[in-house]
């Protein structure tokens, strides 16, 4: 490993950010560990650096969690694909309101709450798991109902949803899902 700089913490877009890997300190290299955990730790800085696994060169993004070393390996940025350009032309005219602004602030306002990922479980998952249990015990399963069929892009008012959102409170929002046609889009990697 050959650390390369040292940057602010949030000096990286997540967006680079692919896996994460704790590392341990080797047998003779504890004091060396230690030490470069206490530096980092003291200077609120991160390390990047860069290695060779499998073949593969990897840039990284070294951070501490505590006492411990946390490597984040990057994507380069020739991986990325960069919309905002795009998006931010598909944008610039529309037009929004000083009142549609301040009942989106309010609706941020209101969900907005200290984040606790236990709270979070993979849905999706758990109910997966429980039909293979129930078919591992014999169980009859039935099949899911036909998806809807409706074309995805028809037109949302999103004052009428904020309005029915700030009305209803944060409860009904936590298990909102894009069902209502709009499109969420994410920054993705480019494949090879």
């Amino acid at each position: 490993m050959e650390i390369v700089q040292f940057v602010e913490p949030t000096a990286v877009d997540p967006v680079y950010f692919d896996r994460v890997y704790y590392l341990r300190p080797g047998k003779d290299a504890k004091k060396a560990y230690k030490l470069l955990t206490a530096a980092i730790n003291d200077s609120g800085k991160s390390a990047l650096g860069r290695f060779v696994m499998r073949e593969r060169e990897y840039t990284a993004l070294i951070r501490t969690a505590g006492e411990a070393l946390m490597l984040h390996t990057l994507h380069y940025a020739d991986e990325i694909d960069h919309v905002e350009e795009e998006i931010t032309a598909s944008v610039e005219r529309i037009k929004i309101s000083a009142a549609e602004l301040r009942m989106a602030k309010e609706l941020i306002k209101s969900m907005t709450k200290a984040l606790h990922m236990e709270e979070f479980k993979d849905e999706f998952r758990q109910q997966l798991q429980a039909l293979v249990d129930a078919k591992a015990r014999g169980k009859e399963i039935s099949h899911a109902p036909e998806p809807d069929k409706r074309p995805a892009g028809r037109t949302v008012n999103l004052m009428e949803a904020l309005k029915r959102s700030l009305a209803s409170g944060p409860s009904r929002l936590r298990g909102a899902h894009n069902g209502n046609g709009a499109h969420i889009g994410h920054r993705r990697r480019r494949s090879h």
